[in-house]
This record gives structure tokens, C-alpha cells and sequence, in this order.
């Protein structure tokens, strides 16, 4: 029932590489596949997928057997969802034979957007290429925080700077609104630039970000506008020693652990805003052909390019069997799903009319 529901709109609830291994089959000798593989690239041409995608083509081809590097089809959807559509209704034949797709995509799909008409609970996972994510505040907010928490500045909101209300920063706005703060997403800051010069000029009072390219947390920590610090972290790497995880934050300020629905609902938005690019292939892929795909991601994890392309950019690879659990925490139980939605059903229309969250 979960992975029909992750379909539905929310209404309806409420350049180094190597040869082939002497003796592995060639992808071309599987005869369930209509032609050489492909890439159906979700996101535009500045995304991580994109940009994973140039790196991983020539790898992926040499493991995989195909002579030359990998097609690659460039949606022209920002978010991916146009492109997880197309991948999840039309044949291999038709798109491609793996997706290569942002975590906002994921979200989308999480929160019931009515753009989507695909279930990612039933791809199967190749590699996810996870990043650091760090929510931001202005240091007034940490002064005040145990005091808002209690009730007070019940009248003074946070604002929190995202690209759309249900984008990746949602899992900035849940987990604010989880520490039991009003919180307020100010849409339009897409770009990271943007959130820090509005942060800094007082127009919002909280933004998330993760490291530009060759920059660590720490680095991007660093250059924080004045007046400004870490509230709590998610995502891969060593995050939570540089900037305090949600749950330690949750912990400090609420005297107990998180728990329940909506914290479940939580965990697996965050998953989502803390994957670069996830690679998939689709649903009833047959074994071998799996099999194939996640020994060449694994391979190309050993690529001295790979390896130096996503150290600079900050990203942590699981391939293989290793990106199954990746993907799989973005699947909460149905009380979550619910819970999230309903929550989402509860604030959207506060949201449009610039009004708080509704305490939880």
C-alpha cells in the first residue's frame, strides 16, 4: 500500500577507466535490453546529476561492456520529477535503461506533489551520491531559542529562506517546527548566494545550505555571514562533528529524544535533501542486469577521476548493494507518509498567506 501511496498526489489523501573484467558478460548480451545503455538525466544542466552524469559515462560504459561512454538524455526539468515520470511510464527502449535524479524528485514524490506519477519505492538502487546539509540561523534566534520553545516570541516567526515550499529546505522547515519554533518559508532563494545575502541582511532567519565544490562544512561554516551559526546537521559525512545533529540539538533543547510520525516523516526528508544524485534503474529489471549495473558502480567508485571529482565536490558514493539503504530511507512507514501530509495539508495554505506553522 506504502509504495502505491508515494505515487499519489497529496489531494488524494488528504574520465580515467579500466577494461572490462576478462570473462564478465558484456551488457550487450543481455537479451532483455533493446539497445546500449543510456542515462535519462533529471535536473538542468547545473544539478548534481548532470554533472555526475559526465563523470560516471566513460566508467559505467568500460564496466558494463559498451564500447565508447554511456548516452545521456538531459531532461529539462529542474527538480527531476518530469524526468522520474517519464522513466517510471514509458519502456526501457522508450528513455533509457537507468534514471539519474536529484533527491528533490524524491521529495516531491514523498510529500504527495500532484506533478508526480511515479513511485520510486520500487526502482532499484545503483548509487546515491550523498552530501553534508547544515540549517543556519541567526545567532538571535540561538540566544532566544529555549524561550521560544517555552512559548515566548510567540508573536516573532522564523523565517526561513527556501527555494519552494516543499523543496529540499523542507527538511529545515520540519525540523524547526519539530524543536516546537513558527516557522515561515519565504520562497525564491534557490541559489546558495542568495539564502546567505538574505540571511545577512536580516530578510530571512534561517537558510540551509551544503558545501559548494571544494569547500568542507567547516569552510562553509567559515565564511558564515557575522551574527550567524549552525543549528543542526544531516546528511553524509562528518557533519555531525562539525555542526550538531538534529536529534543532539533536539536532545539539548527539548531534554528528550525525538520520536514519533512526524520525526520518522523527518528523517526521510532529510535523506532526501542530503542526496546529490541517486542512479536507479526501473522496477522487474531482471537480476543479471542488476547485477551488472552495481559491479560497474563499484567499479567506477575506484576510478581516480570518480574518486577525485566527487572529493572535490563534497559527495560520499554508496554503490552497489551499499546504495540500497540509502534509498530506502526515503520509505517511512504509512504513519509517516500520513503524518507529513497532513501537516503539509494543515500549513501550506498559512504558508501562502505568510502565516507561521502551526505548532506541533
Amino acid at each position: 500500500m506504502l509504495a502505491g501511496l508515494l505515487a499519489l498526489p497529496a489531494h488524494a489523501l488528504a574520465r580515467a577507466a579500466w577494461p572490462a573484467d576478462d570473462g564478465a558478460p558484456s551488457y550487450a548480451d543481455d537479451a532483455t535490453v533493446g539497445g546500449p545503455p543510456a542515462l535519462l538525466v533529471g535536473g538542468s544542466a547545473d544539478t548534481g546529476p548532470a554533472q555526475l552524469a559526465g563523470v560516471l559515462a566513460q566508467p559505467l560504459a568500460r564496466s558494463l561492456g559498451t564500447a565508447g561512454t554511456l548516452g545521456i538524455r538531459q531532461d529539462a526539468g529542474q527538480d527531476g520529477v518530469t524526468a522520474a515520470n517519464q522513466f517510471d511510464t514509458s519502456t526501457e527502449a522508450e528513455v533509457a535503461s537507468a534514471l539519474l535524479i536529484p533527491g528533490a524528485a524524491l521529495i516531491a514524490a514523498l510529500t504527495g506533489d500532484q506533478r508526480v506519477h511515479f513511485d520510486y519505492s520500487r526502482w532499484v538502487s545503483v548509487m546515491v551520491a550523498q552530501t553534508p546539509v547544515v540549517t543556519i540561523t541567526r545567532n538571535e534566534l540561538h540566544r532566544t531559542l529555549r524561550a521560544r520553545i517555552a512559548g515566548a516570541f510567540h508573536d516573532h516567526p522564523v523565517r526561513i529562506g527556501v527555494s519552494r515550499a516543499t523543496g529540499v529546505e523542507l527538511a529545515s522547515v520540519l525540523g524547526l517546527s519539530l524543536l516546537g519554533l513558527h516557522s515561515v518559508p519565504v520562497q525564491g532563494f534557490a541559489e546558495p548566494a542568495q539564502a546567505i545575502a538574505a540571511l545577512n541582511d536580516g530578510t530571512v532567519d534561517a537558510i540551509q545550505l551544503s558545501p559548494d565544490p571544494g569547500e568542507d562544512l567547516r569552510g562553509l561554516i567559515g565564511r558564515l555571514p557575522t551574527g550567524s551559526a549552525p543549528l543542526f546537521s544531516f546528511g553524509a559525512g562528518n557533519a555531525s562533528t562539525v555542526a550538531p545533529g538534529f536529534a543532539e540539538t533536539y536532545m539539548a533543547q527539548r531534554q528528550r529524544t525525538p520520536g514519533g510520525p512526524l520525526y520518522q516523516a523527518w528523517c526521510a526528508v532529510a535523506a532526501g535533501a542530503a542526496i546529490d544524485s541517486a542512479l536507479v534503474l526501473p522496477m522487474l529489471t531482471p537480476p543479471t542486469t542488476v547485477a551488472r549495473w552495481r559491479r560497474a558502480a563499484v567499479l567506477a567508485t575506484e576510478d581516480n577521476r570518480v574518486r577525485d571529482w566527487t572529493a572535490h565536490a563534497q559527495l560520499t558514493l554508496n554503490a552497489g548493494d551499499n546504495s540500497a539503504a540509502a534509498l530506502a530511507a526515503l520509505t517511512p512507514n504509512l504513519t509517516a507518509v500520513l503524518a507529513l501530509r497532513r501537516w503539509l495539508a494543515l500549513n501550506e495554505p498559512r504558508w501562502r498567506m505568510r502565516q507561521e506553522t502551526r505548532p506541533i
